[in-house]
């Protein structure tokens, strides 16, 4: 990374949006965008390219066979967050997985990477077995069990007998 992007980098309080996508379900605004080059940008605006993959992932979800309109909420979280992972993605593929100052021997990782990329992954791959999204889950469906992982099955097993 050059001089100069650092200090626009510094300059421009460019952030990758994600908290707020996941805490407001709003898109990152175009004027905080760390693409400064995206075709979508428009002056005042929202990422128009976030809200259109959340929506794609959606529907995509919802045609499954095994989903039921009643798992849109679920859906939706989903979506949200392959968005969130794909945004933070974005952002780490244009300033690096590092804060600057690599060259001069400090090395520490991106906040985002370091705190929030990891939780959101895992987040996701728990929902993905829930709505039988993942391989496993797959599997259990084409045998006729039930999606759910056999974790999930235990502890809701466990809290049925606490009732």
């Amino acid at each position: 990374m050059s001089e100069s992007s650092l200090a626009a980098l510094k300059t421009a309080n460019i952030v990758h949006g994600a908290r707020r996508w996941l805490s407001r379900s709003l898109a990152p605004p175009c004027s905080r965008c760390p693409s400064m080059s995206c075709e979508a940008r428009t002056e005042g605006g929202t990422c128009q390219i976030a809200e259109a993959y959340r929506d794609s992932i959606v529907e995509r979800v919802m045609r499954l066979d095994h989903i039921r309109p009643e798992d849109e909420p679920l859906a939706g979280e989903y979506g949200q967050l392959c968005t969130a992972l794909k945004i933070i993605d974005a952002y780490l593929s244009e300033y690096g997985l590092f804060l600057p100052g690599v060259e001069t021997g400090f090395l520490e990782g991106q906040p985002v990477l370091v705190r929030l990329r990891q939780s959101l992954s895992n987040s996701l791959c728990r929902l993905a077995s829930e709505l039988g999204l993942s391989p496993a889950s797959r599997a259990r469906i084409a045998r006729g069990a039930d999606p759910r992982s056999e974790v999930t099955l235990i502890a809701d097993a466990l809290e049925a007998s606490d009732e």
